[in-house]
């Protein structure tokens, strides 16, 4: 008979048995953990594939889903600050064109006066032509020399 307290050999022998198994599973219970922990590290999520499969993202890890929503949010940052800096380019460029159009009505509004200004004086040398040439025709000639006019006295 045994007594409680007393251990035998193969109890001994058992309770070490046990204790290294013990450890060992707590060893690939920590390995496990760590190849788990580091699987998780290395996936990478498609945040468009979260939002097309929502069931299958509830699988996924909280930390995979941290950095889904992280990497989002920095793609959504760069997008935004890209369409700032294309917003203000097309606003400087609507600005160029307001003042390319104003400075082209300028330029089309002083072509037209001009155009304006030449038809008015080649109608004025038009008119001018024909007052010359009218006057020609209907004028007595003009004497090119004088002509001395006798009238019997001398005026001497």
């Amino acid at each position: 008979m045994r007594m409680r307290g007393q251990m035998t050999s193969g109890d001994a022998r058992a309770e070490r048995l046990v204790r290294q198994v013990r450890t060992e599973l707590s060893q690939v219970q920590e390995t496990l953990g760590a190849l788990s922990q580091q699987h998780d590290e290395m996936l990478e999520v498609d945040p468009s594939a979260v939002a097309q499969n929502p069931e299958a993202a509830l699988t996924l890890p909280p930390a995979v889903l941290v950095r889904a929503v992280v990497s989002a949010e920095a793609e959504n940052a760069r997008l935004r600050k890209r369409a700032r800096k294309v917003e203000s380019r097309q606003r400087q460029l609507r600005e160029r064109l307001q003042e390319l159009q104003l400075a082209e009505a300028v330029r089309s509004s002083r072509l037209q006066t001009l155009e304006d200004v030449i038809s008015a004086l080649h109608g004025n040398l038009t008119d001018l032509r024909q007052d010359r040439e009218y006057l020609r025709r209907w004028s007595p000639p003009q004497l090119t020399s004088p002509v001395e006019l006798s009238d019997g006295d001398d005026h001497r």
